[in-house]
């Protein structure tokens, strides 16, 4: 079997049928697909068992929930295909997604393949973080090729969705999500597989379409576990930065992505877990003073006259869209 879809579910009977359906209409049908119902509570489960009865490619695994990372890992542990592909069951397979990564790969045995973004909503769609240019010969290690991507100030492909993995190379790595991460997971986890990668594949496809601003998501959803997450990833990539070979860079990548996440601590609701979050960043200030670049610098400057709370709200409220955009440009799991 080729291609293993992985498709961790958790109420989202709103957006399932479309996710599923953009699996089940792909024309490379050596493929299985993998829903994993992790404990929902709504009629989500039900219809993973329809599909399952009338599709037999489609497997249903129904457990109590634990979460993005822990559905994930089951999947990964039952899969077969020689290539694995992570969807959200709020996203949607590109058309004719499997035949193009086949015709990709074809002869070839990569242990990644790293993709476009595409971002979706019903009445948009647009192609964000285009990797099109890392086409090109000469970049010859994934430490180079991230180097390359921070550079252009572009964002690390490390969603999910967008890299799809060698099953057996992903098996050996031994690397897992982090099933206590939630909210940075899939950052987390590209972090720790990047020095293991030894052959990769960049393409201008974009395997999903990722669906935007949906109701209810961790995106629009800031949670003391969101936030800390986030946090305690950046930070971790920031200290491990030395494994690069341009660790002043990363470093400093790093630092700018831990000082994005920094405004949204305010918006914690619960007033504990707040100032506990809160904390946890006075006492990494160190990373902070690291990030550089104009937003960053505005950033500090604006903490720095009315202190940690009141610049926060400040920098959260600034109209300027482009600046309220950069603020929110860590990609966070939807589940």
């Amino acid at each position: 079997m080729k291609f293993s879809v992985i498709v961790p579910v958790y109420n989202i009977e709103n957006y399932l049928s479309m996710c599923i359906d953009s699996v089940l209409k792909q024309r490379f049908y050596d493929y299985e697909l993998i829903l994993i119902d992790d404990g929902s509570t709504d009629h989500s489960g039900e219809i993973c068992d329809q599909y399952s009865k009338l599709h037999k490619q489609v497997k249903t695994i129904h457990k109590e929930n634990g979460g993005l990372s822990e559905a994930r890992n089951l999947g990964i542990g039952m899969s077969s295909g020689e290539y694995i592909i992570f969807l959200d069951g709020d996203d949607m397979l590109k058309n004719d997604a499997l035949y193009n990564i086949y015709s990709l790969i074809n002869n070839h045995n990569y242990n990644v393949i790293i993709g476009n973004r595409t971002n979706w909503c019903p009445d948009n769609e647009y192609v964000s973080y285009d990797l099109t240019e890392f086409q090109q010969n000469g970049i010859n290690t994934m430490s180079s090729l991230c180097e390359h991507i921070v550079k252009r100030g572009l964002q690390l492909p490390w969603p999910a969705y967008q890299t799809i993995y060698n099953r057996m190379f992903l098996l050996k790595s031994h690397v897992k999500f982090n099933i206590k991460n939630s909210g940075a997971e899939d950052a987390e986890f590209f972090f720790e597989i990047i020095p293991k990668i030894h052959s990769f594949k960049v393409t201008s496809l974009s395997f999903v379409n990722y669906r935007l601003n949906r109701e209810g998501s961790i995106n629009n959803t800031k949670t003391y576990k969101t936030v800390i997450s986030q946090l305690l990833t950046f930070r971790k990539a920031y200290n491990n930065a030395s494994g690069f070979e341009n660790p002043k860079l990363m470093k400093m990548y790093f630092a700018n992505c831990y000082t994005s996440i920094a405004p949204q601590a305010i918006l914690i609701q619960n007033s504990h877990d707040r100032a506990t979050c809160i904390n946890f960043i006075k006492n990494n200030k160190n990373i902070i003073q690291s990030s550089n670049g104009f937003k960053y610098v505005l950033a500090k400057i604006i903490w720095h006259i009315f202190g940690y709370k009141a610049g926060s709200q400040i920098i959260w409220k600034l109209s300027f869209k482009r600046i309220r955009d950069h603020f929110n440009i860590v990609n966070i799991r939807k589940f």
